[in-house]
């Protein structure tokens, strides 16, 4: 074993300059539309009280579920791809960069991607999120309900959970992204018998204490602090020797 030098270190970090695509999804959008719509409408009856709209709420949950359900298992499918293709990418790219010409099996790739490498795989993220999103539709329904009956308050705040899910399922895509990007070079590391692996943090206006205190360390390939290590994380494990 040599150590590597540092122009192959960073030929590896470049090669590895993977991250999740802008994401042009609006179907959420027009569920949320669609939500305010029928509320609109049950808000605006003459004496409505929590009890008398509930078998219209019942309805109206019934549906918006399914709604939910169908993005769901879209937005899963979608990052099954993005992560299939980014952690391929990832072991083509470092591959050439150091002389493996081997494949990544398509059984090995799913070993991966069903691998819950931060206690839950990224479905089970995706459900979790999901239903937080439902409960508390529902729960903010029935406090305006109970409450003053303001429909443009609800709505108001109705839109800020809608919002925390987008912003959840965003640093879930990349946060995973960036992992299998990760997973991906370290198949190929292991192909080529690495053993060690050193910590490479960017450094800029942007990093974190964490990273940086983490920058240069060198692991064993089997025992390395998770990666990423935060929502945006941008450092990459590269080969210490070789």
């Amino acid at each position: 074993m040599t150590k590597l030098s540092q122009r192959k270190k960073n030929q590896i970090v470049k090669a590895t300059n993977i991250h999740a695509p802008e994401s042009k999804d609006k179907y959420l959008a027009s569920i949320e539309g669609e939500l305010y719509s029928s509320l609109a409408k049950l808000f605006n009856k003459k004496g409505i009280t929590y009890s008398k709209a509930r078998p219209q709420l019942n309805i109206l949950y019934r549906r918006l579920q399914n709604d939910l359900q169908r993005q769901m298992n879209k937005d899963m499918k979608v990052m099954e791809e993005e992560l299939r293709d980014a952690m391929i990418e990832s072991y083509d790219s470092t591959s050439k960069s150091l002389g493996n010409d081997r494949t990544l099996s398509n059984r090995k790739v799913k070993s991966l991607l069903d691998f819950p490498w931060s206690g839950a795989t990224f479905r089970t993220r995706t459900l979790q999120h999901m239903e937080t999103l439902f409960k508390s539709i529902q729960n903010e329904v029935a406090k305006e309900l109970k409450g003053e009956k303001n429909y443009l308050k609800v709505v108001d705040r109705l839109g800020k959970r809608f919002e925390t899910y987008d912003n959840r399922m965003y640093y879930l895509r990349t946060s995973e992204v960036e992992h299998f990007v990760q997973e991906g070079a370290n198949a190929t590391y292991r192909d080529k018998h690495v053993q060690k692996v050193q910590w490479v943090t960017l450094h800029d206006d942007a990093t974190c204490l964490l990273c940086s205190a983490l920058d240069g360390q060198v692991f064993d390939i089997n025992n390395t602090p998770p990666l990423p290590q935060h929502g945006n994380c941008r450092c990459r494990l590269v080969p210490y020797e070789i």
